[in-house]
């Protein structure tokens, strides 16, 4: 028997883990609606998806009423995630988790669609259980910095689970432990990125407090299934979803700099308020119920996230430079008057040598994966992954040729 395509309904969507999550239902023939303000999503996250006869994009903030029909399932991914975002947009992420969840509980009652709210392992706070269930209620700071997220997502459950008791609504959540993947921001405040970056530039990898706080992560596309899978089942209670493998933020440090072939050092900063000591899910009810579990192993991903050759195989846990967007901001420096505005002129050509560095820094981690590979006998995937990329990146004499041709135009870029 066929399965039924349904119309889905993914605020959030152009997010870290929005986009994958649409990404994966369309994958199945369905039809999604992605809902995003772009508040802190990305438009470059659904780019690739803008071609889908299948695939709608909707700008709206959830925190105001949104009107839409004639769709199945919903699934409320739109807050706030990262610490950079909820210091920065306190108040945005309060009204996130409340008027936000109002709202699209409200819709999916009036179409009697079934409504799956993202909430998250902050719910559990600085947690004394280890690992967390679901029974566990938490050790939370009402009023501390993070409060505006860890609240909000405490309500927002509230909310729905007395939506489904008063309104015979069917709804479902999902609590998010920390989960890494491509398309990740580079700028978001998450461990992962963090490390990365700063090893790759060479600078210090800021580890907080001693290091002994424990993490663990799920890979994005595990977690996804995951989402799909409670999506599918009947039930209305919350299920933690994530990565039992743990280690601490040390042990994280050294693999990227193992990893990346860097020479930074490990920085050691004051601990954060309310940063919680240990983070680990019991997943037992996910296992049961679900048939879930993650099978995808921490070390093999970090390897293999610099050897993404397109969409599946070369986003990377960081966003992909792009060598055509340094060659288009020098094209506009070519046409532009500098006598008019040499400030102007200073500040484009900058932004310019960014985008060209970056993506030089980038192509010359594909070179150290390779030797890290071959050093410690990676597979012969990791070696045809490689292999692709170079044939599809240019090499970086030509690169530094383009620049060349491209500056040779104005005297003037002495300061390269």
């Amino acid at each position: 028997m066929a399965t039924e395509l349904k119309t889905i309904v993914v605020t959030g969507g152009a997010g870290f883990i929005g986009n994958h999550l649409c990404e994966k239902l369309l994958s199945k023939g369905n039809k999604v609606i992605c809902v995003d303000s772009f508040i802190t999503g990305s438009k470059r996250n659904i780019q690739h998806l803008l071609t889908n006869k299948n695939f709608e994009y909707m700008g709206h903030d959830i925190t105001t009423p949104l009107k839409l029909s004639g769709f199945d399932e919903l699934y409320n991914l739109a807050s706030p995630a990262s610490p950079v975002d909820y210091y920065k947009k306190p108040i945005e992420t309060l009204f996130a988790g409340s008027f936000g969840v109002k709202n699209t509980l409200d819709l999916c009652k009036a179409n009697n669609a079934t409504f799956l709210q993202a909430s998250t392992s902050e719910v559990y706070g600085d947690p004394k259980e280890h690992p967390q269930k679901e029974t566990y209620f938490g050790n939370v700071n009402p009023i501390g910095p993070r409060a505006c997220y860890d609240e909000s997502k405490r309500f927002a459950e509230a909310l729905v689970v007395n939506y489904m008791r008063q309104y015979k609504l069917k709804t479902r959540i999902a609590r998010i432990f920390n989960t890494y993947g491509s398309r990740m921001r580079k700028d978001d405040g998450r461990v992962i990125p963090n490390f990365i970056i700063q090893a790759l530039k060479g600078k210090p990898l800021t580890v907080y407090g001693k290091g002994e706080q424990t993490r663990s992560f799920c890979y994005v596309d595990d977690l996804v299934e995951g989402l799909i899978l409670l999506m599918d089942s009947d039930y209305p209670m919350p299920v933690n979803l994530g990565n039992q493998e743990e280690f601490t933020m040390l042990e994280l440090a050294d693999k990227i700099i193992e990893m990346t072939g860097s020479k930074s050092k490990k920085e050691f900063l004051p601990l954060p308020q309310d940063d919680p000591l240990q983070r680990n899910p019991d997943i037992s009810l996910a296992k049961k119920l679900l048939k879930w579990r993650p099978k995808t192993k921490f070390d093999e991903v970090l390897e293999g996230a610099f050897l993404r050759v397109n969409e599946r195989y070369f986003q990377g846990v960081i966003e992909q430079p792009n060598l055509q967007w340094g060659q288009d901001s020098f094209r506009k420096l070519a046409h532009y008057n500098f006598h008019n505005d040499t400030v102007t002129v200073s500040t484009l050509f900058q932004k310019a040598r960014r985008e060209i560095l970056d993506y030089l820094m980038y192509h010359e981690l594909l070179h150290k994966y390779h030797q890290f590979s071959h050093r410690n006998g990676r597979s012969s995937f990791h070696t045809r992954e490689f292999r692709k990329a170079e044939e599809r990146y240019p090499k970086q004499k030509e690169i530094e040729r383009e620049i060349g041709n491209i500056a040779s135009r104005r005297k003037s870029w002495k300061w390269w």
